[in-house]
């Protein structure tokens, strides 16, 4: 990678998070979308959040040939505990997330970073989703038993903020369902959180949701 020195002095660093749980053969996919990013100035953190499989050796190939990107292994501790210890670690202006099996259009972190820049009121925003793979319906926080389509969704990969607001709203809480929302509850009622309108997420549905849907240690 270039030296800093060589990128725009007035390009935030954005901090992308990549929590990941026995993806080794999907994960360099999600990392090349974000290294191919047009918005140069990111690190990629993987937190590898106790895997079994070969995500060391994948992420290992891709750490040699890339500066930008850094791999952190703990010992199970679910989306929310991978996610925070991510955002412990990050050392960007800007958070966001992409999860292991998903993919960046090449202009989704530009897009934000320069939503958030020309707002400085804004501290978090959201959406922007393309679902491949499946359906668009996913069961609703709020009517138990009910579908709901995720656009309407806070879904927490698209959730990209300014880093200092965790002093404020603080990190995401383990659930069984419903931790992106409940996160989201808590930031709107701290901070301004906006929603965004450009579909630069890939959400893949056809791919286990190991590190969402399972129990601590089961997965």
């Amino acid at each position: 990678m270039d030296d800093d020195t060589h990128l725009p002095k007035n390009m935030s660093l954005v901090s992308v998070v990549v929590p990941t749980y026995n993806r080794a053969q999907l994960l360099p996919r999600a990392l090349q979308s974000a290294l191919g990013q047009t918005h140069a100035s990111l690190e990629i953190i993987v937190v590898d959040d106790g895997s079994t499989d070969s995500t060391r050796e994948a992420v290992s190939s891709i750490t040699t040939a890339d500066a930008r990107v850094r791999y952190v292994y703990q010992t199970n501790q679910g989306l929310a505990g991978a996610r925070n210890t991510g955002i412990a670690t990050a050392q960007g202006d800007y958070v966001t997330f992409l999860d292991s099996d998903d993919e960046f259009y090449a202009d989704h972190v530009a897009l934000r970073a320069e939503y958030l820049d020309q707002n400085p009121a804004t501290m978090m925003v959201h959406g922007g989703l393309e679902v491949v793979n499946g359906s668009w319906m996913v069961p609703d926080y709020y009517r138990p038993g009910e579908l709901v389509d995720v656009r309407e969704c806070a879904v927490g990969a698209t959730f990209f903020f300014r880093r200092s607001i965790v002093a404020t709203v603080g990190g995401f809480v383990h659930r069984t369902y419903g931790e992106d929302t409940e996160f989201f509850e808590r930031a709107t009622a701290r901070v301004v959180v906006n929603r965004v309108p450009w579909p630069t997420y890939r959400y893949y549905r056809d791919t286990p949701d190991s590190i969402v849907t399972k129990e601590l240690g089961t997965a």
